[in-house]
């Protein structure tokens, strides 16, 4: 009876004006970069943006003397450095990659030493990206979003798409599932318990939202690989999350920001599930959503002020944006994604997935005392007649 349930409710969500929109509008969105360039950022580490804001600057100040008392240690960096910098300016990515490599270690060490004011994080981020661009087979980078193998450009999407158009579908559908089993309009009548028909509606709007997102990916995905191949799934991925460095390769981001939409799909689901065990109305499940939705948007919601800022990592809220979580390929690494200590993936999951369980059990509960509700009525009424 379930599978029969589901089959119906997949035919009745899939048929929904909501569904093609929602295939139509993300395929075009995620393809457009594969056919459209787009800049990649790569710009930073190439020879004109190096020429502007390291070397010439650098060589300015050496021969105007700017560094003539300064002790030796910092000389013999510059000069080094000065040398390094000169390697960027030939047409051997390789050969650039491993000198901006040594370049950041250098600014690292004058930075330990008390030599150089910077943001550490920021320099630990640039220097580990740059040892992992220099450290593949082939060091590359790409210019324009055209020129992204398919596992970069399918880990970019996820990380480059407005979280909100990831979020809104996955509500869209919940509601028209549960407003399938509210109205005899949609013709979702089988002879199935309550909690039988939530259980429906909640997997299948699970189901659909999934089927449809990879459906939207293969046009970008075909392109991409049609064009460039499938890419090096050890290219790196260095992002900066609640003040730590985190790297990744390209495979691995993908890989958790997948599972992360996952879990936040089902969390949807189970909201939307426990919302409509209480209320018997799919549009309060809807509204719910949607509030959750923009509550990361908040600019406050990360603020140190913020009354709930020390609970933040066990908030679900906090994940719902699924590229801060999981990562995606960038070559500028310039702000902290996820500013909250202690927010991680592994946390995030656990998070997510615990609370979707725990809404899940509520409604089942919830089912089992209208049912026992109504089994009252019925042997109250009978014992009257």
């Amino acid at each position: 009876m379930f599978m029969a349930g589901f089959r119906s409710m997949v035919r009745i969500l899939t048929r929904n004006g909501l569904f093609p929109l929602f295939l139509v509008l993300l395929s075009a969105y995620f393809a457009l970069p594969s056919i459209i360039p787009g800049e990649t950022g790569s710009f930073t580490f190439e020879a004109e943006s190096i020429k502007v804001n390291r070397l010439d600057i650098l060589e300015a100040a050496v021969s105007s003397g700017a560094y003539d008392t300064a002790p030796q240690n910092i000389k013999d960096a510059n000069e080094r450095q000065l040398e390094l910098l000169r390697v960027t300016q030939g047409d051997d990515v390789a050969a650039s990659l491993k000198a901006q490599a040594e370049i950041a270690r250098i600014d690292m060490g004058l930075y330990e030493d008390g030599n150089l004011s910077a943001d550490p994080t920021l320099l630990e981020a640039s220097s580990a990206l740059l040892d992992g661009l220099a450290g593949l087979d082939d060091p590359v980078l790409f210019d324009t979003t055209v020129q992204e193998p398919m596992v970069y450009r399918l880990s970019e999407i996820i990380g480059t798409i407005p979280p909100l158009l990831l979020f809104v579908p996955q509500v869209a559908l919940a509601f028209a599932a549960f407003r399938a089993i509210e109205s005899d309009r949609f013709g979702f009548q089988l002879p199935m318990s309550e909690r039988g028909k939530i259980a429906v509606a909640a997997c299948a709007a699970t189901v659909v939202f999934v089927a449809g997102f990879v459906l939207a990916l293969l046009p970008s995905a075909l392109l991409s690989a049609l064009r460039n191949g499938v890419g090096d799934p050890s290219y790196p991925v260095v992002m900066i999350q609640g003040g730590s460095v985190l790297e990744l390769t390209v495979l691995s981001a993908l890989l958790r920001s997948i599972a992360m939409l996952l879990a936040v799909t089902v969390f949807a689901s189970s909201v939307s599930a426990a919302l409509f065990a209480v209320s018997r109305t799919a549009v309060p499940g809807c509204l719910i959503l949607i509030a959750l939705g923009f509550v990361p948007s908040i600019p406050q919601y990360f603020n140190e002020t913020f009354i709930l800022h020390d609970a933040l990592p066990f908030l679900p809220t906090t994940y719902l944006y699924v590229a801060p979580v999981g990562g995606w390929p960038t070559y500028l690494n310039l702000t902290d994604v996820l500013p909250v200590q202690g927010a991680t993936w592994e946390l995030g999951m656990c998070v997510l997935l615990g609370v979707s369980a725990a809404l899940i059990f509520i409604t089942g509960v919830i089912c089992a005392f209208v049912r026992r509700g109504w089994n009252r009525m019925r042997r109250g009424s009978h014992a009257r007649v």
